[in-house]
């Protein structure tokens, strides 16, 4: 067998030397931490590569285990995130709901105590601006529309109906009329009502026709029509809740 010549090592005692077959199995075995080429004066031959460069794969998947946490930790927190935004958008609209239903109860408040409806239907306006310079809180004293939209829709054009601040000739704003004044709510805007004499109810030929010998008591008839809003500010500066609740009242 032909001697074997080994060219380019990083080993000084190699270099132009001449090698026996167990001596070059000894080379191989020993070529895993360095590089060696085996063969003939041209660079020709067998390549051996160091153990080193097979490190790579461990740092590419550790940083490809880490970016899977990471996504996994973002989507965790946007999930919480998210729960708690529809968590505090329920909360307000509750509170825009409840602060609706004190509005309901103010202006009922003010129908029995006959503040401003004692004399029923005269102080009741088609503009819902009610007797301008009669009473000291005109606003909010409606007439039903019987031939277009309902009031309470007309009403809703009303900016501070939808949520704006300042006052509305054309809504009471809750506490303004009744007595003793309820203490203001904890909400971004007042709720405010507006009131519809909707006139007698009761009595009729129907109710004659019953056994009664006489007509009875009749009653006077409202519809209230009330709103809420919640705590919560757009960046519009005006409520993200509102609630607009509804109920007839007889007195």
């Amino acid at each position: 067998m032909e001697p074997i010549k080994v060219i380019d090592s990083v080993r000084p005692e190699l270099v132009e030397g001449r090698i026996t077959t167990d001596q070059m199995s000894f080379i191989l075995r020993q070529a895993q931490d360095e590089r060696i080429f085996v063969g003939d004066g041209s660079r020709r031959g067998l390549s051996i590569l160091p153990r080193s460069s097979q490190t790579g794969f461990s740092l590419l998947a550790a940083m490809i285990f880490l970016i899977v946490l990471t996504l996994l930790a973002v989507v965790a927190i946007r999930s919480t995130i998210t729960q708690e935004r529809m968590t505090g958008n329920t909360q307000d609209w509750n509170l825009a709901f409840q602060s609706a239903e004190a509005a309901l109860r103010d202006a009922q408040t003010e129908i029995v105590a006959g503040t401003r409806t004692g004399v029923e239907a005269n102080n009741f306006t088609d503009d819902c601006k009610g007797s301008v310079g009669v009473l000291p809180t005109p606003a909010g004293l409606c007439r039903p529309n019987m031939n277009g939209a309902p009031v309470w829709e007309s009403a809703a054009n009303d900016a501070v109906w939808k949520g704006a601040s300042g006052a509305s000739d054309v809504s009471t704003e809750y506490g303004a009329v009744t007595t003793p004044k309820p203490n203001p709510l904890d909400v971004a805007r007042q709720p405010r009502y507006i009131i519809e004499y909707l006139g007698e109810m009761g009595g009729g030929s129907l109710v004659m026709s019953q056994g009664y010998t006489a007509p009875p008591p009749t009653h006077q008839g409202y519809r209230i029509t009330a709103v809420g809003f919640g705590k919560i500010l757009t960046d519009n500066d005006t409520p993200a809740s509102r609630v607009v609740l509804q109920s007839v009242f007889e007195r």
